[in-house]
């Protein structure tokens, strides 16, 4: 089933898909800061339980969102480019990232994690380049911050894995039934709820009833399961397009019941947390049960915010947009740097939280522009080099009249 209009450009989309990339380096900035173990390379003296909230909240929902984007433009770019044109262009703007960016940031994050032990120390600096330079941290090696674009490389694989198959199922009876179904289930006005069980189901087979993240190169089933219903939403609404613009309707609505939710969410999830080493069955599927509504509530609701709001081309947000790749690629590095800065103030966390935000992002969006956008690797990652120019130069004129394919990731 082909949808309407292959040549439409979506502006909004590719706006919400970058605006959730850069909400990780906001999420990261305030792991130190939260009260939650092991979630961040540095954990500060200041913590605050509001963050613990917020970082729970904006986790149940923001890599959600962006795999809803990326099946979404995976189908683009799959009927744009064949199934070769795919493969080939998700190693170089998927792949090739996720390998060099490894390679590059585990040496900078480990000599940073050395640095915050030693630095009480004189000669500390030393002791963290010396430790870089050994080299014995990469036995340890997992794929950091860049996890999910491993997930996002096992969907890939699996979708064009499924391909021959769903062409045989088109032949069916099934295929009608199967369009029929989606269609009918976005437009209720029950589709949260909807939506919500397959996502409950999942979120069944997490540790606490939220969503996992992968420590290691070997990908967990049950995480590309959860993953993969987002990302197979995404694909299925490419080929059904036509329905985006009901999303537009009671957005605001959505995305304050979601907020809503997320209290009793956090309330259960530290139920089970007091109550562990034993077992909370009313935490643990309360959690499960809040947060799959909240994440289907906030799907919709963002995506019919940015539909509303933001379906036009903008060059602040196309700029934001092409920079994003860039800085959550790098962030962590510059982010750790100004977290280990301020950290001698003492101050609340939240002025912390504020400093670190105030001192890394001007540092990523200069990096991005005068050392990424017109160079090889802004290629790498947006597809094409751009001149170096200031955004309000950034002219519609500049932009492609059709975009392949959006940097998905």
């Amino acid at each position: 089933m082909q949808p309407a209009n292959a040549s439409v450009r979506y502006h909004a989309l590719d706006s919400l898909r970058g605006v959730m990339m850069l909400l990780g380096i906001y999420l990261h900035a305030i792991c130190a800061y939260s009260n939650f173990p092991d979630v961040w390379w540095y954990k500060d003296a200041r913590t605050s339980a509001f963050f613990d909230f917020n970082l729970l909240f904006i986790h149940i929902w923001r890599l959600p969102v962006f795999f809803v984007m990326a099946g979404f433009f995976a189908a683009l770019l799959n009927e744009r480019r064949g199934t070769g044109g795919f493969a080939l262009n998700r190693a170089k703007r998927v792949l090739a990232p996720f390998a060099l960016g490894l390679a590059v940031l585990w040496p900078l994050l480990q000599g940073l994690r050395r640095y915050t032990k030693v630095w009480s120390e004189p000669d500390a600096l030393w002791t963290a380049v010396g430790y870089v330079f050994r080299g014995t941290y990469w036995k340890w090696l997992d794929p950091t911050h860049l996890w999910f674009l491993e997930v996002l490389l096992v969907l890939y694989v699996l979708a064009l894995s499924f391909l021959p198959l769903a062409r045989r199922i088109d032949e069916t009876f099934l295929s009608g039934w199967i369009h029929r179904a989606f269609r009918a289930a976005v437009r209720s006005s029950w589709r949260p709820v909807v939506f919500a069980f397959p996502t409950f189901g999942t979120l069944c087979l997490m540790n606490l009833g939220v969503l996992d993240t992968l420590h290691s190169f070997a990908p967990a089933p049950h995480v590309v399961l959860a993953y993969g219903v987002f990302f197979g939403f995404g694909w299925l609404l490419y080929v059904h397009a036509d329905l985006l613009p009901s999303f537009r309707k009671h957005a605001w609505k959505q995305i304050v019941a979601a907020l809503l939710l997320g209290w009793p969410n956090f309330w259960f999830l530290l139920r089970q947390v007091q109550a562990r080493p034993a077992v909370d069955a009313l935490g643990f599927y309360g959690t499960a049960a809040t947060g799959a509504l909240a994440v289907w509530l906030m799907i919709f609701g963002c995506t019919g915010l940015f539909l509303r709001y933001l379906d036009r081309p903008i060059p602040r947000m196309r700029y934001l947009s092409d920079s994003s790749y860039w800085l959550y690629l790098f962030h962590p590095p510059v982010v750790f740097w100004s977290q280990v800065l301020v950290a001698g103030f003492a101050w609340p966390a939240w002025g912390k939280a504020v400093a670190s935000l105030a001192i890394s992002v001007p540092l990523l969006l200069a990096s991005y522009h005068f050392l990424v956008r017109p160079t090889w690797i802004g290629a790498l990652l947006n597809g094409r080099r751009h001149p170096r120019k200031t955004v309000t130069g950034y002219a519609i004129t500049d932009l492609p009249a059709t975009r392949i394919c959006p940097q998905p990731e």
